[in-house]
């Protein structure tokens, strides 16, 4: 360790795998790299941004039970108790708060305690995620460093703002805040472009998610305790339906999967395909055992960033459905193409049959291809870090 402390932002509660997993990612990259590197333990979601922030493009208008929360709340929870649910999501919050307990972290802060009492560190760093999206954050600018001295060296790595564009609202506050960053990063081609237009900065750098900074075997190092085993091939599938709706759709895709290789289904979470012989649903799914799940897979279905990353690390075969609005969020794409996969991504309610003719490309030119860019994000997060400590020293002569 070279003595200099790390303080690193970025969206790691909530039941999420992809923010738990590049939590890790992000901590481990820095500790490799010779730093002392600290999570500040930032509270999001919390009430101001389930109320501020926008609401999920899928969800226009609140049900009837929302419209009063405590009734809302308690209505939920008698439902999870009946169906068994509220003990599966117990024990799965309790994988997740294990998993992230290994990472070194701050005190808790929110909004109001970060400005009025930061915590001290010699470099600070945004971390991955949308911890830049206004839909989520809206006026909160913790991810944006706001608590950070002007003078200290801050950096951005892989940060994501979840969109192409901003509001006229957001313009003038973002364009503040990133102008304050010694170096920054993104971890979408269009985040760079969207950088550039709010401050003029052309010096953004297209980086990879920090899930990508650890190999395949890095990641089956860091299974230390799953408790879910599938017995058998089966096809993955992790579908998330909180960007953009993705059924009933997505059945008659999964469907021609399932027919092309003649294996169960397993799901990770939410299912709503109608069959149910030979499917199974996996609920108190933790860090580790999703790492294990997508590691054993014969094939992955998956609407995820993550559950694409992942795909890739450990070499599936996969098939990526992607949102047919991309300009919400083209996260997906994004990594498809940087990859050179980009022929395993279909729009949703498209057909699969052209994925299904060959296996995913894991051929030298692709793995050159993806080691190329490691190397490259890697190279990226190692210099700023050398050049942001040697103003820290600079500026403590």
């Amino acid at each position: 360790m070279n003595g200099i402390r790390v303080g690193f932002i970025t969206i790691h509660r909530g039941i999420n795998f992809g923010t738990a997993l590049q939590t890790f990612a992000m901590h481990t990259a820095l500790e490799r790299l010779g730093y002392s590197a600290t999570l500040i333990d930032y509270q999001y979601p919390a009430k101001y941004h389930l109320s501020k922030a926008a609401r999920d493009e899928n969800r226009k208008r609140f049900s009837f039970l929302e419209r009063f929360p405590l009734v809302f709340s308690v209505a939920r929870t008698i439902k999870r108790l009946m169906t068994g649910e509220f003990w599966e999501t117990r024990r799965q919050k309790d994988k997740f708060r294990a998993f992230l307990d290994r990472i070194p972290h701050t005190k808790e802060y929110d909004m109001a305690g970060i400005e009025k009492d930061p915590p001290q560190f010699d470099i600070y760093l945004t971390g991955s995620d949308q911890c830049w999206n206004p839909r989520y954050m809206h006026h909160d600018h913790s991810m944006l460093l706001n608590f950070a001295p002007d003078s200290a060296p801050k950096i951005a790595y892989a940060s994501s703002f979840g969109c192409s564009e901003l509001g006229p609202e957001f313009r003038e506050e973002y364009r503040h805040y990133l102008l304050r960053y010694n170096a920054l990063s993104v971890r979408e081609r269009s985040g760079c472009s969207l950088i550039e237009d709010l401050t003029g900065r052309k010096d953004a750098r297209y980086v990879l998610d920090p899930t990508f900074l650890l190999d395949g075997n890095d990641w089956l190092n860091a299974i230390k305790s799953n408790t879910i085993q599938v017995k058998g091939k089966y096809i993955l599938c992790y579908i998330l339906d909180y960007v953009f709706n993705v059924y009933p759709a997505i059945n008659a895709m999964i469907e021609e999967v399932r027919k092309a290789y003649g294996l169960p289904l397993v799901f990770i979470g939410k299912n709503l395909y109608p069959a149910r012989s030979n499917v199974r649903t996996l609920m108190d799914v933790g860090p580790e055992d999703f790492l294990d799940l997508v590691s054993k897979a014969a094939f992955v279905v998956t609407t995820s960033f993550h559950g694409t990353a992942f795909s890739i690390n450990f070499r599936k075969d996969f098939l990526a459905i992607l949102n047919p609005n991309q300009s919400l969020d083209d996260r997906v794409a994004n990594i498809l193409k940087a990859t050179g996969m980009s022929d395993r991504g279909v729009l949703l309610g498209g057909s699969v049959s052209e994925v299904l003719k060959h296996k995913t490309d894991y051929s030298a030119q692709a793995e050159k291809c993806i080691s190329d860019l490691r190397q490259e994000s890697l190279s990226f997060l190692s210099n700023e870090l050398r050049k942001c400590t040697g103003l820290r020293n600079d500026r403590t002569v």
